[in-house]
């Protein structure tokens, strides 16, 4: 199945696999083209060390695990993946910007889509109901509201493979007005499924 995905004006077609399964960016046209690495001179996130660890659904890193530790430039957190992933900017705009994340090699490879858009009437239910409509793959199952501003769905496609979606809003600090919506999304073999819970729940923990 193709999918036909609107980025900053331009068209990114995305195939998945026997209509479920792996994701993968087959081609695009127009400004949705792969933008240069953020300049250096960008605003860079901070870790936050002191934050405590939140799960959506699995575990979290433990202090044993091999981790990396991303920056993106200008975005509203840093986060920890498996050590060996590699992350690649793709899209952005001012108000948005999107990520892919890689590991393995296909077809046994796991791939994670990372967008952070900013809210534009707060994030209020109106606004919700339509981000939740924008994420990068379809999400092959309702999702699940985990709390009152965490949304998740996890697949099984009963072929070695699952996927896993987060929907999030947060704000500034915990309890502020929300901003911000992060949507993250991980297919993976399922020997591997626990890596892409463990960035996700990550992404949650610096996210008040």
């Amino acid at each position: 199945m193709v999918l036909l995905l609107l980025i900053g004006g331009g068209v990114t077609w995305l195939v998945l696999n026997n209509d479920k399964g792996t994701p993968t960016v087959a081609a695009s046209s127009g400004p949705a083209s792969p933008s240069p690495s953020p300049s250096p001179t960008e605003v860079l996130p901070v870790f936050n060390t002191s934050a405590a660890p939140v799960s959506v659904l699995g575990g979290t890193w433990q202090p044993g695990d091999q981790t990396k530790t991303w920056d993106f430039g200008n975005w509203p957190f840093a986060f920890r993946t498996a050590a060996d992933v590699t992350c690649e900017f793709w899209v952005g705009e001012p108000n948005y910007k999107a990520y892919n994340c890689n590991r393995g090699v296909n077809p046994a490879h796991t791939v994670m889509a990372i967008v952070v858009r900013r809210c534009a009437n707060q994030c209020d239910e109106a606004e919700q109901a339509q981000l939740e409509t924008t994420t990068p793959w379809k999400p092959d199952v309702t999702l699940t509201t985990k709390d009152p501003v965490t949304k998740f769905g996890n697949v099984d496609y009963g072929d070695g493979r699952q996927q896993f979606t987060m929907v999030h809003y947060f704000g500034k600090s915990a309890g502020a007005p929300l901003e911000w919506v992060v949507i993250f999304q991980g297919n993976s073999p399922n020997k591997d499924h626990e890596l892409v819970l463990k960035a996700a729940n990550d992404i949650r923990s610096q996210t008040p």
